[in-house]
């Protein structure tokens, strides 16, 4: 039998499981996704603010930190407190998405009696 006919007569239910399985992987791809992107967001927000708390003063004939230059030290402390936000919410996000990625992704076991 040659694909073709294999193909015309498969039963409908193996072409369901077939076609499940593609849309599955591509669902769970996609999720993938967004767990990657948020993660890298993390991860920039976590150097944003390494870089707000590195209080290294810029010139050696100065104690004024680098990071108040531009703004002083109101600007400063709203940068921090909105990196610090971000950070929160983003971190909240990842949850969420880890736990939908295990919720509908993660192989089911079946127990046997």
């Amino acid at each position: 039998m040659n694909k073709f006919e294999k193909l015309i007569s498969a039963n409908s239910n193996s072409t369901l499981k077939r076609r499940a399985g593609i849309i599955s992987n591509e669902a769970k791809m996609a999720q993938e996704d967004i767990v990657a992107t948020i993660t890298r967001a993390i991860n920039q927000e976590n150097l944003k603010l390494m870089s707000l708390t590195d209080f290294a003063p810029t010139q050696t004939t100065s104690l004024q930190p680098g990071n108040f230059t531009e703004g002083g030290a109101s600007n400063w402390a709203q940068e921090l407190q909105k990196c610090k936000e971000n950070l929160y919410n983003l971190k909240i996000k990842l949850k969420l998405a880890q736990e939908t990625y295990e919720e509908y992704f993660t192989e089911e076991t079946t127990e046997e009696a």
